[in-house]
């Protein structure tokens, strides 16, 4: 796969208990299936937040099969591997 154009923005914020929300999006082009277009995603999540000095991270996501495969080793997922 060729390298993804992409834009994206970050998002400081204060939660309602005071703490800290911190989000990113990202905008990529091309046309992906769902499953890889999800992978993509959370890749890039867990690349994002590598990079931030954060203790405690939550990253919610509307795939769960790409969830339950970050999960477990399960070798039907290695087609999602970067």
């Amino acid at each position: 796969m060729s390298r993804l154009q992409s834009m994206w923005d970050w998002y400081d914020s204060q939660g309602s208990l005071g703490n800290l929300v911190r989000c990113r999006t990202v905008q990529f082009s091309g046309l992906f299936e769902a499953q890889i277009a999800e992978a993509i995603g959370l890749k890039e999540a867990l690349s994002w937040v590598g990079t931030q000095d954060i203790p405690d991270v939550l990253i919610e996501m509307d795939a769960k099969n790409v969830a339950d495969c970050f999960h477990s080793l399960h070798q039907t997922c290695l087609r999602w591997a970067f």
